[in-house]
């Protein structure tokens, strides 16, 4: 059940770069049937090749692995709030103020 998330999760994000599995498979630097493997033979996926996907797919390893059904972040994303959290109370209104002015 828990690899099932995990996979839909991959599928998910896959689907929304207009990746194939078999791209994936070959951008994450994985061999040719890893990916199929997962989804059609009950492979269980390694740390190292889950972590190769989430770098294509610009998505952190912590949010892929989450069982909560929350929307989650992007690596991008969690940067920026990352970022964000170190700023004083003033740069953070800044910050806020110019989101507002970009119409967002």
């Amino acid at each position: 059940m828990y690899n099932q998330k995990i996979l839909e999760k991959i599928a998910e994000e896959r689907k929304k770069k207009g990746l194939s599995v078999y791209k994936l498979t070959e951008l994450a630097n994985l061999s040719a049937n890893t990916i199929y493997n997962w989804y059609n033979k009950g492979a269980s996926p390694t740390i190292a090749a889950l972590s190769n996907v989430c770098n294509v797919l610009d998505l952190s390893l912590p949010i892929l692995l989450s069982s909560t059904e929350k929307e989650y972040l992007s690596a991008q994303e969690e940067t920026l709030i990352e970022e964000y959290r170190k700023l004083t109370d003033k740069q953070r209104q800044l910050i806020v103020d110019l989101i507002k002015e970009l119409g967002i």
